[in-house]
């Protein structure tokens, strides 16, 4: 088997390689302080586009990750029954019980 080449965008700071330049400069924002996109009604800044519009719904009341027909949340912890709106969450959250 041949090796493939390495994406040709690679970050500065740590190496990290990318397929295409916006990939890579999204990334380099997470090692500076660059947050160009902004709430509105509370300030708050943060350095991708999607995580401004995820934080609009702390202010809308939005719950798009909530069953519509129970109104639950989908992701529960089999150890402690606590639930949560997002996978990433209850994994973060199994790594308590893992300590």
């Amino acid at each position: 088997l041949s090796e493939l080449a390495p994406p040709p965008f690679s970050c500065s700071s740590c190496s990290k390689c990318f397929m295409n330049e916006e990939q890579l400069q999204r990334h380099v924002r997470f090692h500076s302080e660059d947050r160009p996109f902004s709430c509105e009604v509370c300030k708050s800044r943060f350095n991708q586009k999607i995580h401004l519009e995820s934080h609009m719904r702390v202010h809308s009341g939005e719950k798009p990750f909530v069953c519509s027909v129970c109104s639950k949340k989908p992701f529960v912890c089999d150890i402690c029954s606590q639930a949560f709106s997002h996978s990433v969450s209850l994994k973060r959250h199994m790594g308590l019980h893992a300590r």
